[in-house]
C-alpha cells in the first residue's frame, strides 16, 4: 500500500503539469502499476496532491472510574502489591470472595470492569501508588544515584575491570595453561 502511495504521489506532480495526452499517459502507467481503473486512478493522482487537515481525536472517556481504581488499589494492598500480571490472574478468584464476605462493597458493574481489567492497564493506573512505598520515590537509577552521590558508569567500570580476562585463538576457544587438557 505504502508503494502504491509512493509511486502515486510522485506521478500527482507530472500529472498535473501534463497536457491532455500526457496525463493520459500518465493515468496508463498508474493503472499498470496499481492495478486501478482509469476513473480511481485520475481521483488518486488529484487527492495525492491535497492537503487535508487532520483533525484531533477526541479524547476517549476514561473506562475505569474512580470506584473501580479505589478497589482495585484495596485489591493490590490486599495480595500484598504484585505486579499487574499476577493481580490480574488473582482478581478472578479474590473479587468473588471478598464480596462474598462483604469485605468488597461494590456493585455488579463495578465488579464486571475489575475482572476484565489487562494487567498492563494494572500497572499502568497503580504506578502512583507503587511509586509512594518506595522509600527513593519513582526515580530512574540514574537519577537515584545523582540524589545519593553516586556513579554507575564508574561502578559498572569496576564490575568489567573485575572480570578475568581470557585470551582466546584464533578460532574463538579459549587458550593458555588453566584451559589446556
Amino acid at each position: 500500500m505504502s508503494q502504491r502511495k509512493a509511486v502515486t504521489k510522485r506521478l500527482a506532480l507530472e500529472y498535473r503539469r501534463a497536457s491532455k495526452t500526457g496525463k493520459g499517459l500518465i493515468l496508463d502507467q498508474v493503472c499498470g502499476l496499481n492495478g486501478w481503473h482509469r476513473n480511481h486512478a485520475r481521483k488518486a493522482l488529484t487527492a495525492a496532491l491535497s492537503i487535508r487537515a487532520v483533525k484531533p481525536r477526541p479524547p476517549k472517556p476514561p473506562l475505569y472510574g474512580e470506584p473501580v481504581m479505589k478497589s482495585l488499589r484495596l485489591l493490590w494492598a490486599v495480595q500484598g502489591t504484585p505486579c499487574g500480571r499476577l493481580l490480574a490472574a488473582a482478581l478472578p478468584d479474590l473479587v468473588p470472595r471478598l464480596r462474598r464476605l462483604k469485605e468488597l462493597k461494590i456493585d455488579d458493574d463495578c465488579a464486571a470492569l475489575l475482572l476484565k481489567i489487562a494487567p498492563a492497564t494494572i500497572d499502568r493506573r497503580l504506578k502512583a501508588a507503587r511509586a509512594k512505598l518506595d522509600p527513593r520515590g519513582a526515580l530512574p537509577y540514574q537519577a537515584r544515584d545523582a540524589v545519593e552521590g553516586l556513579d554507575s558508569n564508574a561502578d559498572l567500570g569496576r564490575m568489567v575491570r573485575r572480570q578475568a580476562r581470557v585470551r582466546r585463538d584464533r578460532s574463538g576457544r579459549p587458550r593458555g595453561r588453566q584451559f589446556a587438557g
